[in-house]
């Protein structure tokens, strides 16, 4: 064994105990156990023995006196061992790892951990993993120690100590067992909760900005032998926010469909036991079922704890307002949160779904477009009489008049009167020409007008051809339209009066009456 001198030096009239012991004893543990994000591992060595003296020193007489003491030995364990933190987890990295409920130190006495009653579904037997450096609150917490000096019997599954302990305070002590006989590795888990928990209630709990520490313990004492250091956050899912200008909305309905069922997504509470609503307002204020409230900041939105799975978010805006948005992310990159940073836009932010599988954040940021003020139309025709046979031009005039936001794409509908009917390859839209969608049954069809700025107008012309049916009167001609966020138009119309000409209405037969067959001379013309 390695035999390491040390000794403390004094001062006079002053005895300097820095406890040698524990001097020593912090020093080694600083070089075994230093915080790693997710895996801490001691240096690859056997059994260093740390030779240990105390002295005294003091002047009396004129004379400068010193005592040391004897020798104290302390053998410490530097073989190597390494600790991991995990999470429930598919997909790639994960892995299946068995772990027997731990028994937690309680203010009762001893107690088998239990999860939450949102995690009841998850399998231990073996349980699906994926390593972390960091933990939602609310999820369980593995971890696995491989400690080879731990396994003291071959033929059997062994225990040792570990205690799990956060910077807000908390602080429980768990023993776990091997993962099987003369395998030297330990699991263990606790629930997490995302508020304040006291020591030994055996949750831990979380609050924001929180750190947790995981240490392995030797049997019997309470100084740890390795450590490893993990980061808690918290995910509040998101925000609702304008399209237009990025500020939060308040007031849109949020239901989390879970995608495997295509029903509202079972939710739980920050204490994972509780039943919170799949179905919130961004901005609200919720509560679960044990009355805890939930106050979201404007536009915000949280559901606290889900199960891994695919969900997607539907969303029924508030008035005013239209989802899915039907801008693009390249034209949102500009807008920030009230955080003052960018959005983060993605496939889930227009109702796709999204996976929680694993230790990442998952968060949805939910653009909303404004439909702005109602779209406004009118129409006039080019002659105010018409007969049957006569072409009439229509003008329809389609205006913005909103000063801040824009249209998407406008669809005008135009319904055509009985007795008239559409002339081919007259349309046009800002004096370009356009095709027509008609209707099936040919009484109506559509034409496209590009997305106005705020401000903007566009024309739309075309021309009706008067049939020989055409009943005489007033014969009037409908348009409306809306865009693709729900701006609807008012209905504009234009009247044109039916006249059928005297003369068109009568039809003289002119002839003659002989008597004889048919080939009798006709008169003659001499």
């Amino acid at each position: 064994m390695a035999r390491l001198p040390l000794s403390t030096p004094g001062m006079a009239l002053f005895t300097r105990l820095c406890g040698a012991l524990s001097c020593a004893l912090g020093a080694a543990l600083l070089a075994l156990g230093a915080p790693a994000p997710a895996r801490a591992q001691a240096a690859p060595e056997a059994v260093r023995t740390i030779a240990n003296t105390a002295q005294v020193e003091w002047d009396q007489a004129g004379q400068h006196q010193q005592l040391a003491s004897n020798e104290v030995d302390i053998n410490v364990d530097v073989r190597s061992f390494t600790l991991t933190a995990y999470q429930f987890g598919s997909g790639a990295g994960s892995q299946a790892l068995t772990a027997n409920a731990p028994l937690c130190a309680g203010s009762a006495g001893p107690v088998p951990v239990a999860l939450g009653a949102g995690w009841g579904s998850e399998s231990l037997a073996p349980a699906t993993v994926v390593p972390t450096n960091q933990v939602h609150a609310g999820e369980p917490l593995f971890f696995v120690l491989d400690y080879p000096a731990g396994n003291t019997d071959p033929n059997k599954i062994d225990t040792v100590t570990g205690v799990i302990f956060t910077s807000s305070g908390d602080r429980e002590t768990l023993t776990v067992s091997e993962t099987g006989p003369n395998t030297g590795k330990f699991a263990g888990y606790i629930q997490t909760v995302a508020e304040k928990s006291p020591p030994g209630d055996c949750v831990l709990g979380l609050v924001p900005g929180d750190t947790i520490f995981v240490q392995g313990m030797r049997g019997g004492t309470q100084y740890p032998f390795i450590t490893a250091q993990l980061s808690a956050f918290f995910d509040p899912n998101g925000i609702v926010f304008d399209s237009t200008d990025g500020s939060p909305v308040s007031g849109a309905h949020l239901t989390l469909i879970d995608v495997a069922t295509g029903l509202p997504a079972k939710v739980f509470g920050d204490d994972s036991a509780s039943s919170f609503p799949s179905s919130i307002v961004s901005g609200g204020s919720e509560a679960d079922s044990s009355g805890t409230k939930y106050q979201s900041s404007a536009g915000a939105y949280r559901f606290p704890l889900v199960p891994p799975g695919h969900y997607r978010i539907a969303v029924d805006p508030p008035p005013g307002y239209h989802a899915p948005s039907v801008r693009t992310p390249a034209e949102l990159d500009l807008l920030v949160g009230p955080d003052g940073q960018p959005y983060q836009v993605t496939d889930a932010s227009f109702g796709a779904p999204f996976a929680i599988l694993g230790p990442n954040e998952v968060r949805v940021e939910i653009p909303l477009d404004r439909i702005g003020q109602p779209i406004q139309i009118s129409k006039s025709a080019d002659r105010r009489e018409a007969s049957p046979g006569d072409t009439v031009g229509y003008m329809v005039t389609v205006r913005n008049p909103d000063p801040k936001v824009a249209t998407t794409t406008i669809t005008l509908t135009d319904h055509i009167p009985p007795g008239m009917r559409l002339r081919a390859g007259a349309t046009r839209v800002n004096n370009q020409p356009v095709q027509p969608r008609m209707a099936p049954d040919g009484r109506s069809f559509d034409v496209d007008v590009p997305p106005l700025a705020p401000g903007a107008s566009a024309l739309v012309t075309y021309a009706m051809e008067v049939l020989g049916t055409a009943n005489e009167g007033d014969m009037v001609n409908l348009v409306d339209g809306h865009d693709g966020k729900g701006n609807v138009g008012n209905v504009a119309n234009a009247v044109v009066r039916i006249r059928r000409d005297l003369i068109a209405d009568r039809v003289t037969i002119e002839g003659r009456v002989t008597d004889g067959g048919c080939s009798a001379p006709g008169p003659s013309t001499s």
